[in-house]
């Protein structure tokens, strides 16, 4: 009789210690450089000045909305913050001629947050519910 040798299976990969799946990587990857990346300049000049000039938040805040709402799914999120974008637009020119007159107060903060937690919903409905990739390019 001749014994067959028959190889063990094959070992399972170890799992990772510490992890989270891809949509949930997806959404923190999406948070940080959709939503707070564009926010670094305001407490770069905060840590280098103690303080921020109007001018600033106001230009920060135009972009900011602008540019979320092109990159938003939703028309109402695209419409609210290309509005928003224009009515800072215009404060920015207020806060030029008249730093004293300008509307970069508490106001100013709370629109900001309005915005990324508006945008934070829909990115964690794209990238944690509905698993699509943050840069669909780059996954092939």
């Amino acid at each position: 009789m001749s014994a067959s040798i028959v190889p063990p299976p094959p070992a399972a990969a170890p799992k990772p210690i510490l992890g989270i799946s891809k949509p949930w990587e997806y959404f923190v990857i999406s948070i940080l450089f959709s939503l707070v990346l564009p926010l670094l300049p305001l407490p770069i000049e905060f840590y280098i000045t103690h303080g921020i000039k109007p001018e600033s938040m106001t230009m920060a805040i135009a972009i900011y909305a602008v540019s979320i709402g092109v990159t938003s799914r939703s028309q109402v999120i695209f419409g609210v913050c290309v509005l928003v974008g224009v009515v800072f637009a215009v404060a920015y020119g207020v806060s030029v001629k008249a730093p004293d007159q300008s509307p970069a107060t508490w106001v100013s903060w709370a629109i900001v947050g309005l915005v990324f937690i508006m945008h934070g919903i829909e990115r964690y409905q794209r990238h944690v519910q509905q698993r699509t990739p943050f840069l669909e390019f780059a996954e092939g």
